[in-house]
């Protein structure tokens, strides 16, 4: 028993230094740790056209797709329609042409952006989609390559910011002088970031009809794509550093509120964002954890 101690010492404390260097000769498992799309639904496009099992209506939701120009990968997206619970207890009529119209009228739209497990169907996700519906915002929601009913996989962090320049040309193609705003939550978090970067560095480089967002929320962030996987227990003993970005935070373990206003500072001068930025925090015995603060009371007096 002494023998398997002292031996065992050693060969952790080998793994401990070589974890690291076997990430960066094989992201793949890197990438195995961060991107988790797999689901009991697969890709069954029925899955994700079917809304009335999720808790919404085919009246005041619509699923299509978008076409990534890197990889010409095909991405599945939701959009849900301002005020769509009276929309589908039929108080409020809409028409084919409705989506479009909602779009297009200078109604804010909200895009969603998930985190790193399942799809955008997952139930408490839908519960985010119905408290922006009701506050009067159109909705558009969409997975990742490889995730849900999307087609590809993921290779690396850009993969993200593509997929996202695709849901956005569709947005922009559509919207008008509407306002768009960015809900990020997890992962998705880190996603906003490196998508705003991208919008920063490549705006003067080329014509586009991507504007930067009104406004930004993200919900139990992480501070880059890295501090997903160290989140993990399985990580807990490796450092990250790399950039922030918070803004409204819960009272899960992966970022603590003290980093989390100093992060959000670094999100404005980082992005070199003059709007305000505000700081929302919620203690630790309200039980919203990771997933759940869009629960909390006063959160549709926040998002509006």
């Amino acid at each position: 028993m002494l023998l398997y101690s002292v031996l065992a010492f050693p060969l952790f404390f080998v793994l401990y230094l070589a974890l690291p260097f076997i990430f960066e000769r094989f992201p793949r498992l890197y990438r195995s740790f961060v991107f988790k799309p797999k689901d009991e639904w697969g890709n069954k496009e029925e899955h994700f056209t079917c809304f009335e099992k999720h808790q919404l209506s085919s009246a005041s939701a619509r699923n299509f797709y978008v076409e990534t120009s890197d990889t010409c990968d095909k991405l599945g997206v939701w959009h849900v329609l301002p005020f769509e619970h009276d929309i589908a207890s039929g108080t409020k009529q809409v028409n084919l042409g409705s989506f479009d119209e909602a779009l297009s009228c200078g109604t804010p739209i909200f895009l969603y952006f998930h985190g790193n497990t399942k799809t955008r169907s997952v139930p408490w996700r839908v519960d985010i989609y119905k408290l922006l519906s009701a506050a009067g915002y159109n909705v558009i929601t969409f997975d990742y390559r490889g995730y849900g009913d999307s087609s590809g996989h993921m290779t690396a962090e850009s993969d993200c910011v593509y997929d996202s320049l695709a849901v956005l040309n569709f947005i922009y193609d559509h919207c008008g002088s509407s306002p768009v705003f960015y809900w990020g939550h997890s992962l998705g978090t880190g996603i906003v970031g490196s998508l705003m970067r991208h919008l920063l560095e490549q705006r003067e480089r080329y014509s586009s009809n991507i504007r930067l967002p009104r406004g930004i929320i993200l919900d139990a962030p992480f501070t880059c794509l890295a501090h997903v996987m160290m989140s993990r227990k399985s990580m807990w003993g490796y450092g990250v550093s790399c950039g922030a970005a918070n803004e409204k935070e819960g009272d899960h373990n992966c970022v603590q509120s003290e980093g989390g206003i100093r992060h959000t500072k670094q999100l404005a001068e980082s992005l070199r964002m003059n709007s305000p930025v505000q700081f929302v925090s919620f203690e630790a015995d309200r039980g919203y954890r990771h997933n759940f603060i869009h629960t909390a009371p006063e959160m549709p007096q926040i998002v509006r």
